[in-house]
């Protein structure tokens, strides 16, 4: 009997879908962090293969404090490394007709891309090559930058950006090569055309060294013929949204023909560490905040006052108590918007950056009805809203925290495996399933 048993056991368990091997991290309770090939066991336990060996550890999910399933978590660098190439990753940033390839030396970074630009029209996203990493606080960068002949509208320098999407803030040193003068360029809402603040007050021939310094929300750029002797380009404050660090490093852009920058003695400073591929998860176009501070991402079928529904990337369907929705929001938004959001103030964030204060009172087809103290009952349509705040955020401290691929970020009271999903119980929507191919990383908050 007890053999039959167990052969049936064995038998359901083959029949479950294998878990894919990725690369990435697990960092255990009692400290220890072990890199290698990363998976959930069919018992719901985390399997590592650690770099080096053949042999596969298992680890009870309760063990774990963090689980990276994008690649190796970062390790943070000397401040004061001086290696070109030490910790360095080269990025396509938006479209371009080829992929960049770097190349690195003992003294030389070489790029060769195929971008189009930094954006210069409204609504556009830049397109450029970005050889970068991560950095936490307060740093500065500094490299000799010799643009080529070979595109005459080529563009180089250096760059810190808030994010890798094509549509983030930054501050840059751009240096052209049709007119041999440096800028200092910014952008500081992500809608906006990037505006120079400071420039080359004579042009610097041939190769020119740039320097860019981040001091809080303070940036100054400028340029040198020897770097010996500074001259200061410009001054910028910025608030850079910095949960996890921004981007600082080198970049090169031109008009989608082969474009190729040399960088040579590139130094950087301040606390940084390796970008992986958890830096290029999707931000959501449109999803839910939930009070807890849970954010799904997803397509919004149905907002009214007995249900929210939404329909998640892996087309799963989400029915939500309204009293359990904070935000709905239906597109991007900047960060000036999103400063208007965090106010807390109920009301709906319009796609031009306006706030109408109020109370939500009905989503009819595509027109919303907001009642304001101002202008009581108004009638808003639905293409022209980007957000709409309905109640107060009331997050609460969870044992665990679940990114997904797609820019969910969900909370959860417990974790659990059920074959080829994670079950997650959150407070304010109950049960949700996620496909386990889908998860990022893991973190346990207790």
């Amino acid at each position: 009997m007890m053999r039959r048993i167990a052969a049936i056991v064995l038998a359901t368990l083959l029949m479950l879908p294998p878990q894919v091997m990725q690369a990435g991290t697990l960092l255990l309770r009692d400290g220890k962090r072990m890199d290698g090939e990363v998976r959930f066991t069919t018992e719901g336990q985390l399997a590592i293969t650690p770099e080096g060996t053949a042999k596969e550890q298992l680890h009870a999910l309760e063990a774990v404090q963090t689980a990276v399933f994008s690649g190796k978590l970062p390790r943070s660098v000397d401040a004061n490394s001086k290696r070109p190439n030490a910790e360095w990753t080269l990025r396509d940033i938006g479209n371009a007709n080829k992929p960049a390839v770097m190349g690195a030396g003992d003294k030389r970074i070489t790029l060769r891309d195929f971008s189009g630009g930094v954006r210069r029209k409204k609504y556009g996203g830049d397109s450029i090559a970005f050889i970068g990493q991560r950095l936490e606080g307060d740093g500065e960068i500094t490299a000799r930058v010799i643009v080529t002949e070979q595109n005459n509208r080529a563009r180089a320098g250096v760059m810190i950006r808030e994010t890798l999407f094509s549509e983030a803030r930054y501050v840059a040193i751009v240096r052209s090569v049709d007119t041999s003068e440096c800028v200092m360029q910014v952008r500081e809402e992500r809608t906006d055309m990037p505006e120079v603040v400071g420039e080359t007050q004579k042009p610097i021939l041939g190769a020119a060294w740039l320097r860019l310094t981040r001091a809080g929300d303070k940036f100054t750029a400028a340029e040198s013929v020897d770097g010996k002797k500074w001259t200061v380009l410009g001054e910028k404050t910025l608030p850079l949204v910095d949960g996890r660090g921004v981007f600082i490093g080198l970049f090169a852009s031109g008009t989608g023909a082969e474009n190729v920058t040399y960088f040579d003695g590139v130094v950087a400073s301040g606390k940084r560490s390796t970008i992986t591929e958890i830096d290029q998860v999707n931000e959501p176009v449109s999803g839910v905040v939930l009070r807890s501070g849970t954010l799904i991402a997803g397509n919004i079928e149905r907002v009214d006052a007995k249900e929210v529904r939404i329909r998640r990337t892996d087309n799963e369907q989400i029915s939500l108590n309204p009293a359990s929705v904070s935000r709905v929001f239906y597109a991007s938004l900047s960060e000036g918007m999103r400063a208007k959001v965090e106010r807390g103030s109920l009301g709906i964030m319009l796609q031009d950056g306006d706030f109408v204060d109020g109370e939500l009172k009905e989503i009819d087809g595509d027109r919303i009805s907001v009642s304001s103290v101002v202008f009581g009952i108004t009638q808003i349509e639905r293409r022209q809203v980007a957000a709409v705040i309905l109640r107060p955020l009331a997050v609460e401290k969870l044992p665990w925290v679940v990114k997904m691929a797609d820019g969910s970020e969900i909370r959860a009271k417990s974790v659990k495996l059920d074959k080829d999903r994670l079950v997650l119980d959150e407070p304010r929507a109950g049960e949700v399933r996620v496909l386990v191919k889908d998860v990022l990383r893991v973190d346990s908050i207790k």
